[in-house]
């Protein structure tokens, strides 16, 4: 191609859009904002309760739980060999692996 993007009449501009899409593999789907949590709170066990999330609103963990079965947060949900339910953050994620490393200061309960 030796045009310029801009110079590109309306119907060009969509043929190669199209063919762009094409070469890339693009599909339709719907685009979810996944929140990262970027603060724990644990209680006197150690055990975290509550998650702060990038707007600064703190859940519970079974809202939490919730939101990560939706997609809707940064982390995976695993389960111990002993059956207890934690999270994560998944592997090419923005934050820590250990969820625990990110606890808040002041520990509450």
């Amino acid at each position: 191609m030796t045009e310029k993007l801009k110079t590109l009449l309306q119907k060009n501009f969509e043929k190669l859009w199209k063919a762009i899409e094409q070469m890339e593999g693009y599909k339709k789907g719907k685009i979810i904002e996944v929140c990262p949590i970027i603060r724990v709170r644990k209680n006197k066990d150690h055990v975290i309760y509550e998650y702060c999330i990038k707007d600064n609103s703190w859940i519970s963990k079974e809202k939490c739980l919730e939101l990560a079965q939706q997609g809707k947060l940064d982390v995976e949900i695993c389960k111990s060999r002993l059956g207890r339910i934690y999270l994560r953050a998944r592997a090419k994620s923005t934050i820590q692996n250990d969820l625990g490393k990110i606890i808040e200061k002041k520990s509450i309960r």
